[in-house]
């Protein structure tokens, strides 16, 4: 009986998730299902996914839930120079032009 290596075919690779609603948050979310580090910036006043209903608790709607899955997040203002600044560093560690 052989056993197999179960490693996800992403793992190792770091994504910065800028994106927010639907698509975007769908697609980074396959990304972390295959074994990607996925982080989520979102805006200080939330990504409006958050407020599709059904949901428990206010601003935790099921869809933003289920789309944020396999995720780290961080809350960063990036129409202010601070947040702007705060991002860079990570978006250089994944390769970004700055």
């Amino acid at each position: 009986m052989t056993t197999a290596k179960n490693t996800a075919i992403l793992e190792g690779v770091r994504i910065i998730d800028l994106t927010s609603v639907v698509f975007g948050p769908l697609a980074t979310q396959m990304l972390g299902d295959l074994g990607a580090d996925v982080i989520k910036v979102e805006a200080p006043e939330g990504d409006l996914l958050r407020q599709v209903q059904p949901s428990n608790n206010k601003l935790m709607g099921a869809a933003f839930l289920g789309a944020n899955r396999n995720k780290r997040s961080v809350v960063l203002d990036l129409k202010e120079r601070t947040g702007q600044d705060q991002c860079k560093p990570s978006a250089k560690a994944v390769g970004a032009p700055y």
